[in-house]
C-alpha cells in the first residue's frame, strides 16, 4: 500500500474530513466519556500555518490525520507545537501511518524553528502512550510527552 503524507488543502473532501474527526472523537469517548461533547469539528480551511493539519491518504481516500497548534511560549518557555490529534482508522493501523505523520510533522516544525512538540494522552489510551514513546516522545508529566527535535 502507498500512503500519501501531505498537509490538508483547501480542495480536499470537506465531508470526509469532518467524518475523520467524528471517528476520532468517538474513539477519545471510549477513554473519557463525554469527551466528544462541545467539541466542534474544523473545516478543511481551518488549516493555516499555527494550525495545520496533515492527512495520509490512499488512492485518493483520506484514512488518517494529525493537527498541531502553535503556542509561542509553551513547554520550557520556548516556540512550541502541540500536537492536538493523530488518528489512523483502525483498518490501517500497524502500517507506519502515525509514524509518517509524525514525521512530515517534525519536517514542518523544524521549517518553521520550532524545538519542541508537545502532546497529551487521555488515561487509559494506552496504545498512544506506547507509540509516542516508540517514536521518540519521552513522558514528561503524567499524561504528558515532549520531543526536543
Amino acid at each position: 500500500m502507498e500512503f500519501i503524507i501531505r498537509r490538508l488543502q483547501e480542495d480536499d473532501d470537506n465531508e470526509r474530513f469532518l467524518e475523520l474527526q467524528r471517528e476520532f472523537l468517538a474513539q477519545m469517548d471510549k477513554y473519557e466519556p463525554g469527551f466528544s461533547e462541545g467539541m466542534l469539528l474544523d473545516d478543511v480551511s481551518d488549516s493555516d500555518d499555527d494550525y495545520p493539519y496533515f492527512i495520509a491518504t490512499l488512492k485518493d481516500k483520506m484514512i488518517a490525520f494529525a493537527s498541531l497548534s502553535y503556542e509561542e511560549e509553551y513547554f520550557d518557555n520556548k516556540e512550541t507545537f502541540i500536537i492536538r490529534e493523530i488518528f489512523v482508522l483502525e483498518k490501517y493501523q500497524k502500517y507506519g501511518i502515525g509514524s509518517l505523520l509524525v514525521k512530515n510533522i517534525k519536517e514542518y516544525s523544524q521549517r518553521r524553528n520550532i524545538n519542541f512538540l508537545y502532546g497529551s494522552v487521555l488515561p487509559g489510551n494506552v496504545n498512544a502512550r506506547i507509540f509516542l514513546k516508540k517514536i521518540g516522545f519521552v513522558e514528561h508529566e503524567k499524561q504528558s510527552f515532549v520531543m526536543q527535535l
